[in-house]
């Protein structure tokens, strides 16, 4: 049986589909677009990090997380041995799919360019943002780890400088990221009584910015399918 509903869709987290329904999420779930497990999981930009950790990475993958999501904040900047994260807390950062990357800091803005091309681990991503000289370079991508209510972009330059972006919103999956555990997607509405069917407990197959598709499994083997699209 498919059932299609059209909603504001905002990001996955807690949003309201009518005045009388809600929805939670709960579980935990990471994709994690990374063939080597054993990467280093400190914040030192040396001994492991030179490994090829997104072999499995695209140009629209990193360009779906980073313009999927709003408010990007400066978790790791190492440039010459120097730490200098500290320097930037309060900026925010917002990329759009056409290269434009816009930054707030407070009363200050600023604006700039991105751009990223290649394949797998040696994917470029050139920034450029006038008055903040210290992101402006040829960054490698090294990482995207996704995990329910976090995301992170890892680049760096030669192994030694590091640049790491970090956000509170949650992604769906992508090709050729390893997943574990299961996010449930749980529905309920008090009335009208013909949204009674769509109240249950739903397993999340997919979702973006614009489209989340759900799927349920009873015993007796029957599957029921949703889909949320934002009109």
């Amino acid at each position: 049986m498919a059932r299609r509903g059209g909603v504001s869709f905002v990001r996955p987290a807690m949003v309201t589909l009518t005045r009388r329904g809600w929805y939670t999420m709960s579980g935990v779930s990471t994709v994690t677009i990374d063939d080597d497990s054993n990467d280093d999981s400190n914040d030192d930009s040396s001994g492991n990090d030179n490994d090829d950790d997104c072999n499995s990475c695209t140009v629209e993958q990193l360009t779906e997380v980073l313009t999927a999501c709003e408010d990007w904040f400066v978790d790791k900047l190492e440039r010459n041995d120097n730490d200098l994260e500290d320097n930037f807390t309060g900026y925010d950062f917002n990329f759009t799919a056409d290269g434009v990357v816009t930054v707030t800091a407070g009363m200050d803005s600023y604006s700039g360019t991105w751009e990223a091309s290649g394949s797998g681990n040696n994917i470029q991503v050139v920034l450029t943002i006038s008055g903040l000289s210290d992101f402006e370079d040829t960054w490698t991508l090294h990482e995207i780890e996704l995990y329910n209510g976090e995301s992170k972009v890892d680049m760096r330059i030669n192994g030694e400088d590091r640049l790491r972006f970090k956000n509170g919103c949650t992604l769906g999956n992508f090709d050729g990221g390893q997943t574990t555990g299961e996010i449930d997607f749980n529905i309920f509405f008090a009335s009208p009584e013909n949204f009674s069917e769509l109240s249950d407990d739903w397993n999340i197959v997919s979702y973006s910015a614009t489209k989340i598709e759900l799927i349920d499994e009873s015993s007796d083997g029957e599957i029921d399918l949703l889909t949320f699209e934002k009109q």
